[in-house]
């Protein structure tokens, strides 16, 4: 215990770094292939790659999370649990093709959408199976292999998929470089961590696989969201207005890159932590101002440079300047929420986590149609601004900061709506600047303390 905070915060620092350079890899990625492919084949491609992270989820059970929150694994267990995975990945197997006609036909896309579609998911079922070797490496803290891997991973997606988009693939240059990441990523996991299944009915697999299912699904919710509203931009926007909605997701995503990360390390942190109250509200808390601040400051940026964007791609992607500032939104609303519900699955409180999972996604599902089918881009966005109202719930007034950050950059992000913003960005600018006159002193010393107990725990092994 007393050498966790010290060792899980430095791994977290190396996987920002990693994500940071993976960042750049992907943003080169980006402009370079979806460039050269244009909005309709990237959107397709971002709605493939969505459609993969639900078969991922899915395919994994919510093992992976029961098992990082454990205190003690054994070896016999991760391999139970790999053999569990394989079997869920066979049953998915089975029901690929159904699954992808049916996402076809809600987002009206034609016939030849349909093979992109089927390697994606097939890439989706990959990362469901890696789920127990990723578990072994997390666990163990093993920060700096991860960041590697994930590196080699994205590496290998570039450099497959630029020669392809250059020799005129269109969607199957992004597609390709996807499937061969996630293949390279499980070759080399079980060379590193081998894990052979085996299959004993082992008496924790009941409790696994309730907190799993709870898990898991809330988890799912969260991926049908990307995944329902590129279907709806494709049924009712068009594509090529889908595919500036699948650029702004992925923009917003590179923007709000520390939420990730420091969701992965908070939640085994949080977990071991499950005894110490007072060490417990601590962490919580620094976590909580980090994931806010770490996603609401890019976030800020990005909204206000998102309407020059388009030029460094070479060509128009409409409206981009409508749906970054909606999008960013629901980004910071997200990375405030991480932390939180990083500390409700490590106390065992996926329900809860889980009822606002459904109603924030039957919102989506209700708003989105009704918004984009009436009113188009305008109706589009409102009905999602609409579905955020339930991240309220999370904004804890046991913790201020976190809760006035993260109202105050939710409304800077939303001045430069509809690209008509550029007043409105200066004085929102000028009100960051009060603000942090105030806040920032109380910030830097909840951190501050945060970080030096990390230290005061190193110095005392």
């Amino acid at each position: 215990m007393h050498k966790l905070f010290p060792k899980a915060l430095q791994g977290g620092g190396l996987l920002l770094l990693r994500h940071g350079a993976g960042l750049l890899l992907s943003a080169l990625q980006l402009l370079l292939v979806a460039r050269w492919i244009g909005p309709e084949a990237y959107g397709l491609y971002a709605l493939g790659t969505a459609f993969a992270g639900l078969l991922a989820l899915a395919g994994q059970g919510g093992l992976p999370t029961y098992l990082v929150r454990r205190q003690e694994v054994s070896l016999e267990e991760l391999r139970e649990a790999q053999a569990l995975l394989l079997l869920l990945a066979l049953a998915l197997l089975l029901l690929l093709l159904p699954l992808s006609l049916g996402l076809k036909t809600l987002a009206h896309l034609p016939p030849q959408a349909l093979p992109p579609l089927l390697v994606l998911g097939g890439a989706g079922l990959l990362q469901g199976v890696s789920g127990v070797l990723w578990v072994r490496l997390e666990r163990a803290l093993a920060y700096p292999l991860v960041a590697r891997l994930e590196l080699l991973g994205q590496a290998l997606s570039l450099s497959l998929s630029v020669p392809l988009a250059l020799q005129g693939l269109g969607v199957w240059a992004p597609t390709l470089g996807y499937f061969a990441q996630h293949l390279f990523l499980l070759l080399v996991l079980w060379h590193l961590a081998p894990t052979p299944p085996r299959w004993r009915r082992p008496a924790w697999l009941r409790e696994g696989l309730a907190f799993g299912f709870r898990g898991s699904l809330s988890a799912l919710l969260a991926q049908v969201r990307p995944t329902l509203a590129l279907a709806v931009a494709h049924r009712f926007l068009g594509e090529e207005m889908a595919g500036a909605v699948a650029l702004a997701l992925k923009l917003v995503d590179y923007a709000s890159l520390a939420k990730g990360v420091l969701f992965r390390v908070a939640l085994p942190v949080l977990g071991r932590l499950q005894g110490e109250p007072e060490a417990f509200r601590g962490a919580l808390e620094g976590f909580a101002l980090l994931s806010t601040l770490g996603s609401g400051l890019p976030l800020l940026v990005l909204t206000a440079l998102g309407g020059h964007l388009p030029a460094l791609l070479g060509r128009d992607w409409p409206s981009l300047d409508l749906f970054l500032p909606v999008l960013a939104l629901a980004g910071l609303a997200h990375g405030v929420f991480l932390p939180q519900a990083a500390a409700l699955l490590a106390l065992g409180r996926a329900g809860v986590v889980l009822r606002f999972e459904l109603l924030h996604t039957a919102l989506l599902l209700a708003l989105l149609p009704l918004g984009a089918s009436t009113l188009g881009l305008w109706g589009y966005a409102l009905g999602y601004m609409g579905a955020l109202l339930p991240y309220g719930s999370f904004l804890s007034l046991r913790f201020p900061l976190v809760w006035g950050w993260g109202v105050f950059m939710g409304m800077v992000s939303l001045l430069s709506l509809g690209g008509k913003g550029f007043w409105g960005w200066i004085w929102g600018w000028i009100g960051l600047l009060f603000w942090g006159a105030w806040a920032l002193p109380q910030t830097l010393r909840i951190l501050t303390s945060f970080l030096k107990s990390s230290r005061r725990k190193e110095r005392t092994c």
